[in-house]
């Protein structure tokens, strides 16, 4: 979702996930979603079931060798960026088939738009 700051891209993506969760959650349990690991980058914080783990960054917090990763000159061993680290998380946490997003919050960036 892109825009200008304040039109209300936050508030579309936690009103799908709201709609989404509302949705498959079991009528007899319907409970007010709650985003309890926003603003968190550890994947593995557990969450009831029918929630969608939401992994919140800002991707001009850091340098673009901090977010994707870099190679090591001289052994060529890659070592993992913040947001390549998320994403090895996420695909080894999919396996109990919870929905997890990865929200890259902050003004775009040709850099690391591009990338």
């Amino acid at each position: 979702i892109i825009g200008p700051p304040g039109c209300g891209k936050t508030t579309i993506w936690k009103s799908l996930r709201s709609a989404l969760v509302f949705h498959n959650d079991d009528p007899l349990k319907r409970r007010r979603p709650s985003v309890k690991s926003e603003r968190s980058v550890d994947p593995d914080e557990g969450e009831p079931d029918g929630d969608i783990t939401v992994l919140c960054l800002n991707p001009k917090a850091f340098k673009v060798s901090e977010f994707y990763g870099t190679q090591h000159d001289l052994t060529r061993d890659w070592r993992d960026g913040v947001f390549t680290e998320l994403l090895r998380r996420a695909n080894r946490a999919n396996a109990d088939e919870k929905s997890q997003w990865i929200v890259l919050d902050g003004p775009i960036d040709s850099i690391w738009a591009e990338s």
